[in-house]
């Protein structure tokens, strides 16, 4: 088992991308305890608490906006929910290495520059999530365009 898990970890990159190769693309992936042990040097977070990793690729020639106010998960039963923030957050963090790393690389609101892939962490309340519904705003023009993507 462990052979597996290292062989797999050294196979992984240090940056998840998505796998299309042009355009904008998001990425919302929760990550397991097991993938958290792995990749992070422990668990995140206490209790039920859901970490995500977020990784946004702008391989366009404009740059974007990112807020996670504007960024929700939708559970198996349709209900959506809103990363934890302040001390919700706080509270379902764990002590630790894993827990500071997330809450060093915490998605804020970012500015995402063309041909540049950021990668950032949240932190959601318990439950399954099916999907994710996030808006990214064109810094130029100050549109928005809607993704709904799966959450892997």
């Amino acid at each position: 088992m462990f052979d597996y898990s290292f062989t797999s970890l050294v196979q992984r990159p240090d940056v998840e991308q998505p796998t299309k190769q042009v355009g904008l693309q998001v990425q919302i992936r929760a990550i397991p305890r097991h993938e958290a042990i792995l990749d992070l040097g422990g668990v995140p977070t206490a209790g039920d608490a859901v970490p995500v990793r977020v990784t946004i690729r702008n391989d366009t020639d404009r740059a974007v906006a990112v807020d996670p106010e504007r960024l929700e998960l939708v559970r198996a039963d349709g209900t959506t929910a809103r990363a934890l923030v302040g001390p919700a957050r706080d509270a379902a963090l764990a002590p630790g290495p894993a827990a500071d790393r997330v809450r060093k690389e915490a998605l804020t609101t970012a500015r995402v520059p063309p041909h540049t892939t950021i990668d950032r962490f949240l932190v959601f309340p318990a439950g399954p999530y099916r999907e994710a519904r996030l808006s990214v705003e064109d810094v130029e023009t100050e549109e928005s365009d809607g993704f709904v993507t799966p959450v892997q």
